[in-house]
């Protein structure tokens, strides 16, 4: 988990050519909104609203406190709330299950865990997380059956976008996990963001995107 500090919004690039090929038709969005396009080129789907570009950005991950002053985007993590009058950015480990939450998913999802070939979990030694399976369709379809009340708990909150991170964790897999296993994940995150009206902020392995 990366720490606190202000950077450009700049540093993230919104997944839009990722979920733009696979999104689904969603309600129209709150008057006033149109539809912007970003630097890569790509079009935001009418319904998500992207940050001002090069806006001054916080990471908050180790928890909320007052922006600094001229921050106009911030990232928290999924469980705390959004920023009042800043461009919120949803923080969900999406790819890896965080270091206090490993129990939890030994006991209740067990088969979701990535395991080396003693049975073991295969763990993100930085940061001791044990990485997520997602080398089936199905085991990308349970997960999305966990991940996906997050994103839309994001929603409900009132973030403006939510940020999957740990796309690059099949570099940490030992070559069980694929850059393909990755892709199809994300693009069912997106989906997900994009119906719940949020955008999509991903600053790991940004070359996977067309």
């Amino acid at each position: 988990m990366p720490s606190s500090r202000p950077l450009a919004v700049g540093a993230f690039v919104l997944v839009m050519a990722l979920s733009t090929a696979c999104s689904a038709t969603r309600a129209p969005h709150p008057a006033g909104s149109g539809t912007p396009t970003p630097s890569g080129g790509a079009t935001v789907p009418a319904a998500v609203r992207p940050p001002t570009a090069n806006a001054a950005f916080d990471y908050q991950l180790g928890g909320a406190y007052p922006p600094p002053a001229g921050v106009r985007a911030v990232s928290r993590d999924r469980t705390a709330e959004p920023a009042p009058g800043l461009y919120n950015i949803c923080y969900v480990n999406a790819f890896q299950a965080q270091p206090d939450a490993t129990g939890l998913w030994k006991d209740r999802h067990p088969e979701l865990l990535l395991r080396d070939g003693d049975g073991k979990p295969v763990i993100d030694k930085d940061w001791d997380e044990p990485l997520l399976d997602i080398s089936t369709g199905a085991k990308r379809r349970a997960l999305m059956d966990i991940v996906g009340p997050w994103i839309d708990g994001c929603a409900q909150a009132g973030f403006d976008a939510v940020e999957p991170d740990n796309l690059d964790s099949y570099e940490r897999s030992g070559g069980r996990l694929t850059a393909g296993h990755a892709t199809a994940f994300a693009q069912l995150l997106a989906r997900r963001a994009h119906q719940q009206h949020l955008a999509v902020a991903q600053k790991n392995t940004t070359d996977l995107l067309p």
